[in-house]
């Protein structure tokens, strides 16, 4: 018994050593950087005061970098909320993009 229980053992060790190294080759192999991010404009436009109610048309534009050659990214659906606090305003989905 001690034996199967040390073997289990070495055998997840051995694994877990050549998972890290495949790992850590592909990363030096790729060097993947986050993507980069940033709202380039923002404009409210009609913006009508109700008795309890703030109506907006809100224009953003986001602008997304992706300073990895060997890597690309896509996405099959974002969700955009604009929020204050504890309170969110609005929020809408994004068709996808490759």
């Amino acid at each position: 018994m001690p034996t199967l229980l040390c073997r289990l053992l070495i055998d997840g060790v051995v694994v877990f050593s050549v998972m890290s190294l495949v790992f850590f080759i592909a990363w030096l192999v790729l060097q993947p950087c986050l993507l980069e991010l940033r709202v380039d404009s923002t404009s409210v436009f009609t913006l009508n005061d109700t008795h309890f109610e703030l109506i907006a048309t809100w224009d953003l534009t986001l602008l997304a970098a992706n300073p990895n050659h060997k890597l690309r990214i896509y996405y099959d659906s974002i969700h955009a909320t604009i929020s204050t606090y504890d309170y969110r305003l609005t929020k809408t989905s994004l068709p996808p993009l490759f």
